[in-house]
């Protein structure tokens, strides 16, 4: 089954009328188009033949809008992102604290009318920089602190020395394998027995040492003196021997048998 010529030009027609019905806004326009619409209807009624026609183009009437096809997008199913642990700093490991050597033995010192030099055997001591070593003078101690020497800090300290010394002359020397230190006297000429203010306690621990070494304690029989001396110089002398005022035995209860005769006395 066809259409004519004509039956098929109005139908293309009142198609294109029905999108410009759609189309238009204003009154004027879309009374003028329905006028349109409606001759070619009629049209159409009157060139149709006694054929049902078939037709896959859609009529669409003013009161029915026409729908167009949309193409439907291709949607993908995204699941959403769970998010993942956050990532973990890794841990930092703590900055071991720098060790410190104490300086306890193996040092020297020699001395003159006016100085007290102490020497301090340090290894690669020319690397040392003043700005490093840290002195601190009292007329009775002194103590040196090296930092960040090798990875390792120094301590050198005497908290008791055998003498005085004047703080505003001390100095500190480095040299290649030592760092020597140059401590002024306050008494000029006085001579030091040892660096070391040494008390009761340390030199019966000297005189120990010496008797298990087989020296005997005649070796520092000169030291233990001057000790004395520094411990009783500002004592009194005895003036005799220590006199009692009486004889009594407070052992003894007086009785009629009593040998005491000053205990008797009190009967």
């Amino acid at each position: 089954m066809t259409f004519s010529m004509s039956t098929h030009a109005c139908l293309e027609d009142l198609a294109e009328l029905e999108k410009l019905r759609l189309l238009a806004c204003r009154p004027a326009n879309i009374a003028a188009i329905e006028n349109l619409i409606a001759k070619s209807r009629q049209l159409l009624e009157d060139t149709k033949d006694d054929f049902e026609p078939v037709s896959t183009l859609p009529v669409q009437t003013a009161s029915t809008p026409i729908v167009q096809p949309v193409e439907k997008s291709l949607e993908l199913s995204i699941s959403p992102r769970v998010p993942s642990a956050p990532i973990r700093e890794p841990i930092g490991r703590a900055k071991a604290k720098t060790q410190t050597i104490f300086i306890t033995s193996g040092y020297g010192w020699t001395q003159s009318d006016t100085y007290v030099t102490v020497y301090l055997e340090i290894s690669d001591a020319h690397q040392i920089t003043l700005d490093q070593c840290v002195l601190d003078v009292q007329p009775k101690s002194v103590q040196l602190d090296i930092r960040e020497h090798k990875g390792a800090n120094y301590n050198f300290r005497i908290a008791r020395l055998h003498g005085q010394i004047d703080p505003s002359q001390c100095k500190i020397k480095i040299k290649a394998t030592k760092i020597v230190l140059f401590l002024r006297k306050q008494d000029f000429g006085k001579e030091w027995t040892d660096l070391r203010l040494k008390n009761t306690r340390d030199m019966y621990n000297q005189l120990q040492r010496a008797e298990e070494k087989g020296d005997g304690p005649t070796v520092y029989g000169e030291a233990i003196q001057n000790m004395m001396k520094t411990m009783f110089s500002g004592s009194e002398p005895f003036a005799g021997k220590p006199s009692f005022k009486n004889n009594l035995n407070p052992f003894e209860a007086p009785g009629d048998n009593c040998t005491n005769p000053q205990a008797c006395k009190h009967k």
